[in-house]
């Protein structure tokens, strides 16, 4: 037997019990770590079964007997709120093992406040950054799921995970989803997602070096710093002391376009000085 006064699973077919028999094992085999896993098994009240999932949620040693309770809770529990608090918890886990028991359990999944819970918490893009089998199972979701919202929560989520292993999913449901508010949502995703990485915008000039001027009118400049100085002929702003890539920052983005402006540090052209 898997529990001993164990928390109210769903009804389930036979041909479940030997994977209840190889759970009863191992869990027995790596023990119950901080006793949760115990209380777990020995807890009726939903509520404060949800309490002993956050707890294992938020153990800094995730325990083998921890990871395979809540594999168990995700697809066997009878309260949705603690199959979906378990695959939020699963989450948390290292290894391949608990998002493939996520993709599984949103695949024979009845209940579609349950996959919601599930597609909002593997949406997160702090959870298990750039990991493939998490843009797997959303991608699986948009493409699979018969509720619209789910597969639109799924748009949202690969939108904002960001992976481009997302594209032909999203393409696919921009194209071909029977959801107007999907269709529009993964258009507007896979657009984002397609465009090339915008450009770093160039660096805002640090804090200008100390300058004087001396009682003929010369300008004279700090360590490192050389007097900028632009002009088009007839406009010549004053010069300032800066180093050399502010005043090259100033010449591109102040004067470049202007028309036959040039701009020069310590008397060379700023754009030679490379």
């Amino acid at each position: 037997m898997l529990w001993t006064l164990a928390a109210p699973l769903r009804a389930q077919p036979a041909s479940t019990a030997a994977a209840h028999i190889e759970l009863s094992s191992r869990t027995a085999a790596v023990g119950n770590g901080d006793g949760l896993v115990g209380r777990f098994k020995d807890e009726k009240d939903p509520l404060k079964r949800l309490e002993v999932l956050q707890q294992l949620s938020i153990q800094k040693n995730h325990s083998e007997a921890g990871r395979l309770l809540l594999t168990h809770a995700l697809s066997e529990d009878y309260s949705d709120k603690v199959r979906t608090a378990a695959g939020a918890a699963l989450l948390s886990y290292d290894g391949e093992q608990p998002v493939r028991a996520l993709e599984a359990a949103l695949g024979t999944e009845q209940g579609e406040g349950v996959r919601l819970g599930l597609c909002a918490a593997l949406s997160s893009a702090t959870v298990r950054p750039d990991d493939a089998l998490v843009a797997e199972a959303l991608s699986q979701l948009l493409t699979q799921d018969a509720n619209a919202s789910v597969r639109l929560c799924a748009v949202k989520g690969l939108d904002a995970r960001g992976d481009r292993r997302a594209l032909a999913a999203l393409n696919a449901a921009a194209s071909h989803d029977e959801s107007p508010a999907v269709r529009k949502e993964a258009k507007k995703a896979f657009a984002a997602l397609f465009a090339p990485p915008k450009a770093k915008p160039a660096p805002k000039p640090k804090a200008r070096p100390l300058e004087t001027v001396d009682e003929t009118g010369h300008l004279h400049c700090g360590a490192d710093a050389g007097v900028c100085q632009c002009t088009n002929g007839v406009i010549t702003p004053r010069a300032h002391c800066l180093l050399l890539e502010d005043c090259r920052h100033l010449y591109e983005t102040s004067y470049q376009n202007e028309g036959n402006f040039e701009c020069t540090w310590d008397g060379q052209d700023v754009e030679q000085q490379r």
